[in-house]
């Protein structure tokens, strides 16, 4: 009887000898699981700020791009005989100056009028007040009659046109209600002096840049914001009321491949920020921090369930393998 007991005791005991050594195996790589569970939301986190990262480099790049091409064509429009013939005629000789504004105005109409980017690309002489372009010879005030809201006032328009500087962006009320953006090049030979006679302007609608930011975000749910070199704000795909917690965000300066974290209207964001070498206009982009972690947090979720999963069936295995073994002992 005793030596019945005994064996009993002995076979229970290889028995859990065999089970845990098997569960000891099953542990270790289920230590490292949870090790890697804990680093993957980081690394997700990362891949999605390095998506971030290179989705605001490409827009940086894309619309510094859109813009060399802007001061490209002011610079080449600046260049164009009549503009010289204009300013050589003496201002009592009215019929020769209508002619060559005319024939200013034709010019830009031919090399221009094909890019529908383009609202309207006009030539202002500063000591005649008038305006030639694609839309025909006006003088200021008439052309802020015709084209331009009622936000500015005709003597605020001449006095926009007469000290705009060399590649700079202003945006001004349309007639539609709309924001137009007037981008000037001023007389290249006479800028140094500080007394140019004209000021070549391109204008596009701002609903152009904005259908073009839209078109290189991956994520809807970010936010693009443009600020020019003054520190004005030039585009926006998303409008900020708060202006006060939006000045926080364009105080950044570049973060360097990282980002800052801030809260903006009750939401917290991850803002990135790169400032263009070309224009000296600085990029922010904002993306809500939900989004970033969005995608982390799911896979967590789905690696802890595996995770779980792995451990109920590594129990099953191993207590089957123990039975088994344990079989031969128990017979003996």
């Amino acid at each position: 009887m005793k030596m019945q007991l005994k064996k009993k005791i002995g076979g229970k005991k290889k028995y859990y000898t065999i089970l845990f050594s098997y569960l000891l195996i099953l542990v270790i790589p289920l230590i490292c699981g949870a090790f890697l569970h804990i680093y993957n939301k980081k690394l997700v986190t990362k891949q999605a700020e390095d998506m971030t990262e290179r989705m605001l480099t490409n827009i940086r790049e894309q619309t510094d791009s859109f813009m060399e091409n802007i001061w490209q064509m002011a610079l080449i429009a600046s260049q164009m005989e009549p503009i010289d013939k204009v300013l050589s005629i003496d201002p009592s000789q009215s019929a020769d100056t209508a002619y060559q504004l005319y024939r200013v105005g034709q010019e830009l109409q031919k090399y221009y009028s094909f890019d529908h980017s383009i609202k309207d690309v006009f030539v202002y002489f500063k000591k005649l007040d008038k305006i030639a372009g694609g839309q025909g010879v006006l003088d200021s005030d008439m052309y802020r009659n015709l084209y331009l809201g009622e936000t500015v006032s005709s003597d605020q328009f001449r006095k926009l046109l007469n000290e705009v500087r060399y590649k700079e962006c202003v945006k001004i009320e349309n007639k539609k209600g709309g924001e137009d953006v007037l981008c000037a090049v001023e007389d290249p030979e006479n800028i140094r002096s500080k007394t140019p006679e004209y000021v070549v302007v391109v204008v596009f609608e701002e609903e152009t840049m904005k259908k073009m930011l839209k078109s290189l975000q991956w994520m809807d749910s970010t936010a693009v914001l443009i600020q020019d070199r003054d520190g004005r704000m030039l585009f926006e795909t998303e409008g900020f009321a708060d202006k006060e917690s939006l000045s926080l965000v364009t105080n950044i300066e570049d973060t360097k491949n990282s980002y800052r974290e801030l809260e903006l209207e009750g939401v917290k964001y991850a803002v990135m920020v790169e400032e263009s070498a070309k224009t000296q206009w600085k990029y922010y982009m904002l993306t809500p921090i939900a989004v970033i972690e969005k995608n982390a947090n799911e896979m967590q979720k789905y690696y802890f369930f595996m995770l779980f999963g792995c451990i109920a069936v590594g129990f099953a295995i191993a207590g089957a393998l123990s039975k088994r073994h344990y079989h031969p002992i128990k017979i003996l």
